[in-house]
This record gives C-alpha cells, sequence and structure tokens, in this order.
C-alpha cells in the first residue's frame, strides 16, 4: 500500500493540479505518507479495492483538495456504507469487528428467545428507551431523557395512525 501511496501522491499534480509535495518537503511527505498509510490500514478492505477507492477519489470528488487521512476515512466509509446499501448482504465487504458483533448478537437473540419463546427485540428497545425517558436530570437544555421522550410520543403517533 505504501509504493501505491507514493505513487499517487507524486502523481498529484498531474491528476489534480495539486502539489504536496512541493508545499511539504521530503520529511512533510513522508509523514504524510506514513499518516495515510496507518488510516489505510484500519480498513479491512483488500488493496485493490483501497487503490480504486483512492484513485476514484481524486477524480471523482468535488471537495478533494489534496491527500490526507481525513479524505480517505471519508471515502472508505462511504465505500462501505454504499456496499452495505446496495450489494446483497453475503457480498458485503464489511470488518471484522461487525462481522464479530453480528455473531455476538445473534447468539444472544438466541440465548434471550430459548428464555423467552415470546422475547422480541423491538418491544424490548422501546421498553428501555421509556424508562430512560423517565429518568430526570438536571440541565439547561433538552436532555437526554426528553429528546427519548419526545421521539416515543412521534413513534406512537405513527403506530395509531398504522393502525387506523
Amino acid at each position: 500500500m505504501k509504493d501505491f501511496l507514493k505513487k499517487t501522491f507524486l502523481r498529484l499534480p498531474i491528476t489534480s493540479g495539486i502539489d504536496q509535495a512541493q508545499k511539504l518537503g521530503p520529511s512533510g511527505s513522508k509523514e504524510l505518507i506514513a499518516d495515510l498509510e496507518k488510516t489505510c490500514n484500519r480498513f479491512k478492505l483488500p488493496e485493490r479495492i483501497k487503490e480504486q477507492i483512492i484513485d476514484d477519489g481524486i477524480m471523482n470528488d468535488p471537495d478533494f483538495y489534496g491527500l490526507n487521512s481525513k479524505i480517505l476515512f471519508k471515502w472508505f466509509s462511504r465505500y462501505i456504507e454504499r456496499m452495505k446499501l446496495t450489494a446483497p448482504q453475503s457480498h458485503v465487504d464489511i470488518s471484522e469487528i461487525e462481522r464479530e458483533n453480528e455473531i455476538k448478537y445473534k447468539k444472544m437473540l438466541e440465548e434471550k428467545k430459548r428464555q423467552n419463546p415470546d422475547y422480541n427485540p423491538e418491544k424490548e428497545a422501546i421498553r428501555i428507551a421509556q424508562e430512560l425517558a423517565e429518568k430526570t436530570t438536571v440541565s439547561r437544555g433538552k436532555g437526554l431523557g426528553q429528546r427519548i421522550k419526545e421521539q416515543l410520543e412521534i413513534l406512537n403517533e405513527w403506530e395509531g395512525l398504522k393502525n387506523n
């Protein structure tokens, strides 16, 4: 990935008209490439996909003003979200943490349903939200409890409209 980032960084004047290497100098350029590599390593995507995302971002993102970790994070996150929404779930490239969380959630749900066959996670979430809404806190503005209470009222209105 490091070699790709170096080549891409040095090609920026040609591909985008931005000469970051000249502005940053050799030591700044090395630090930036190391930082970009760290950002790339945070995402569990194949290198080929990361390279495509970066190339597409440089060419197509109207907000692109230079390579930095923030822009890479934005592009990779957008790609993952788009894949979650458009690709069939069996083909979605999601991170290892999300897979582990999904497995843990399914096991927890199976255990709860084994203990109580009538268990409904949606009803449980509403019950917990109602408990939180009833808690009071001293604050200068709307607190979490008030905002949850308002959301529950909206939810109840929608449920009422749906049932009519």
